[in-house]
């Protein structure tokens, strides 16, 4: 978890730094210490029983009637939360990242030019300048749609704050009246400040340590795998998703992958990134779903079986040396009664005759 974190603000903090360069135009910035953004700061914890969890995000119960020009107006129990995701261009929303309820990023969307006005002023306080303005338009790759990009970053070296607003226009179309401006904060510094405690807290459970190092291990494989040597990925629950053997950063030998209950999901062998021999892959249940067998060049060779759930055959399909489909190919219900076969010769179809599930041919 700390390593995907890490890494959306990497991505993050990389692409503003070929937007905007980041340099401070020879202003003298200082650490700006902890901003509030909507009474929300990085490292103070948030109420997430008020939300619904929607996979990874939080929404609150309040959404309807909730924009900017009623904001103060919601009850006092509703004004603090933040969305987790913005629904439309009409509401204020407030993006936070969190890690155990607590926040490590904020973003702010759809601020208007008062509001934008009055962070900035805030910002050239704290952070003792103004910020590093550019302005830039980005061409449509093949359409005539322009985006006019306007960007003001303040950088110190463990904190970045960005406000920026972009609008797609064709070339002789006016500029938008109405202008929202949306706000992205980071703090390294009290980033890592919660990242630590969240490690002690974790690491004083032996079992949540362990899962912990397995996925960070897992997640650091996976998005870095090693050149040569082995290669491990792990469910949330610890348990085993994926491991096989790279050899000059492609796959080589046998990899197997396993379902997040421990059963077995696929067993595979690879030259040089290509599957060669047999494959098998089964159900959840522990059932063999399909044995396939591979030629050179990931061509399919020899005789295929697909399995239906039940352990009945679903098919059985002949391939040649070279790829192509030669002699029967035979489709079963899952009763067990053949339901089709038809005929190759080298690709091509020499006989089809089908069945209904009674067993009756088919004219």
């Amino acid at each position: 978890m700390r390593t995907t974190l890490k890494r959306l603000f990497l991505i993050f903090s990389v692409s503003l730094y070929f937007i905007s360069t980041l340099t401070s135009c020879g202003q003298k910035y200082k650490y700006p210490g902890k901003l509030e953004f909507k009474s929300f700061k990085i490292g103070d914890e948030v109420d997430t029983s008020l939300f619904k969890k929607v996979r990874t995000a939080y929404f609150p119960n309040y959404l309807d009637g909730w924009t900017m020009d009623n904001y103060d107006q919601l009850p006092d129990k509703y004004k603090e939360l933040p969305i987790a995701i913005w629904m439309s261009k009409r509401d204020s929303s407030i993006a936070l990242t969190l890690i155990n309820n607590i926040v490590l990023n904020i973003t702010v969307s759809y601020l208007t030019e008062e509001e934008k006005n009055k962070v900035v002023a805030e910002l050239t306080q704290k952070f003792g300048g103004e910020g590093k303005s550019s302005s830039y338009k980005e061409p449509h790759p093949l359409q005539s749609w322009i985006t006019y990009w306007d960007l003001i970053t303040w950088k110190a070296k463990d904190v970045i704050v960005q406000i920026g607003t972009s609008n797609m226009r064709k070339p002789e179309d006016p500029a938008p009246k109405n202008i929202h401006w949306n706000m992205v904060y980071s703090d390294f510094i009290l980033e890592g400040n919660v990242i630590d405690e969240f490690k002690k807290k974790l690491f004083s459970n032996k079992d949540d340590s362990l899962r912990y190092i397995n996925t960070l291990k897992a997640t650091m494989n996976r998005e870095h795998p090693p050149e040569n040597g082995l290669f491990t990925d792990y469910y949330d629950n610890g348990k085993i998703k994926e491991r096989g053997t790279y050899k000059n950063q492609k796959k080589e030998g046998r990899w197997e992958t396993w379902y997040d209950n421990g059963q077995k999901e696929d067993s595979a062998y690879y030259k040089e990134d290509n599957l060669t021999g047999t494959r098998l892959m089964w159900f959840s249940n522990g059932q063999l779903e399909l044995r396939s067998y591979w030629g050179k060049s990931m061509e399919r060779i020899g005789v295929w079986v697909r399995y239906y759930e039940n352990g009945q055959m679903e098919s059985l399909t002949h391939f040649n040396d070279n790829g192509q489909l030669d002699g029967k190919d035979l489709q079963f219900f899952e009763n067990g009664k053949l339901k089709r076969e038809t005929t190759y010769s080298k690709e091509k179809e020499i006989e089809d005759k089908v069945w209904d599930e009674q067993g009756n041919e088919i004219k």
